[in-house]
């Protein structure tokens, strides 16, 4: 539907949800559409038309949020110091909101009870954030900005990290495994990493998803690969990487897609035929 959200919205006092996702509404949302949503506790919105929101750093709301979902509206610096208010948010999702300056690692942890994080499709500057101090995250996507600097140490419960589109340098660090033992989604292509794929991220057993595409890496791919019982992605062409094409210690049998383009050479192991029943996707080329 296309409209502009009347300032009425705000006088429904038992609303507990609002969900303005996906529709063609313009305009602006001000404090003065949630002046009387003493109960809501989610709040989402997305649209394909101009939107903005717009909260004044010092507005004292009467509501307190666990969920925000915004996607696709322009928020300012003000609503970002604003948001710091509500700490008792447990997801928090800012994608492709037009944020374009840094944000200061205080800003998260005002959110100690954070467990979804989602700062995507911005143009979000600096180096990545600390945030051990947020234990309870879990999934965090800062992909698509123009975060720099050596890759950072993230709490030991995340289970997705997305860091694709960046401008992430340096290695990978070999002691991934031990400092994140419970990530199953990595998404590093498309950064500036360099050195090896640290042979320790074979430890990683609980790993479905690798990606790292498009980087500087170099050297052969770990042959303990096999050791990944729950893989069902790995994207690591458009590397320098090279050697053969690991076998020596088996394939992981659950794969599903397998994306090697670099400058590997030898033959293509027979093991990922034979031991690969729900492979889909292979991509040996530019070997």
């Amino acid at each position: 539907m296309n409209w502009s959200v009347p300032e009425s919205l705000g006088q429904l006092s038992q609303l507990v949800q609002l969900d303005l996702s996906e529709n063609s509404g313009a305009g602006s949302l001000l404090e003065s559409h949630f002046i009387y949503l003493t109960r809501v506790e989610s709040f989402a919105v997305s649209t394909n038309q101009p939107m903005s929101i717009i909260f004044n750093t010092t507005w004292v709301a009467s509501f307190i949020l666990n969920t925000i979902d915004i996607r696709k509206c322009s928020i300012d610096l003000s609503f970002l110091v604003w948001l710091q208010s509500q700490t008792e948010l447990s997801i928090a999702t800012l994608s492709s909101t037009n944020i374009s300056g840094p944000i200061s690692e205080e800003w998260f942890l005002k959110f100690p009870q954070i467990e979804y994080l989602d700062l995507s499709y911005n143009h979000i500057p600096g180096k990545l954030p600390l945030l051990l101090k947020c234990p309870n995250l879990k999934h965090i996507d800062l992909s698509h900005n123009q975060f720099e600097g050596p890759f950072t140490f993230f709490p030991p419960n995340v289970s997705m990290l997305n860091l694709e589109g960046n401008l992430v340098s340096g290695p990978i660090p070999s002691s991934l495994d031990q400092l994140m033992p419970n990530l199953r989604e990595l998404y590093l292509f498309e950064n500036k990493l360099n050195g090896t794929v640290p042979a320790s991220l074979c430890n990683m057993t609980n790993l479905a998803i690798l990606t790292l595409r498009r980087n500087q890496l170099s050297g052969e791919f770990p042959q303990a690969w096999s050791l990944w019982s729950n893989i069902l992605v790995v994207h690591v062409g458009y590397n320098n990487l090279s050697g053969d094409i690991p076998s020596s210690m088996g394939v992981p049998s659950s794969l599903a897609i397998l994306k090697l383009n670099n400058n590997f050479r030898g033959k293509l192991p027979s093991l990922i035929f034979e031991n690969c029943p729900g492979l889909k996707s292979i991509d040996l080329g530019s070997n």
